[in-house]
């Protein structure tokens, strides 16, 4: 089986074909980073994460999710 494949736009890049299975929904970053989904739209904001637009809904990297959890881990 192959993984599901999606178009999405992307600031910079236009429109593209990527993996669904490289994005989170905000609910799940939240819940993955330990954090509420203000404090997740306040980095977003910020500039901590990036989001892609996926069929009208944002979404977020889940290698930049990982990334970010991995670095509050360390403290």
């Amino acid at each position: 089986m192959t993984a599901a494949r999606q178009g999405c736009i992307i600031a910079g890049m236009g429109k593209v074909t990527v993996e669904v299975s490289s994005f989170v929904n905000f609910s799940e970053a939240a819940k993955l980073l330990g954090i509420t989904r203000a404090t997740l739209y306040a980095w977003v904001k910020r500039g901590k994460l990036h989001p892609a637009i996926i069929e009208g809904s944002p979404y977020l990297w889940r290698f930049e999710v990982e990334k970010l959890k991995a670095e509050r881990e360390k403290r």
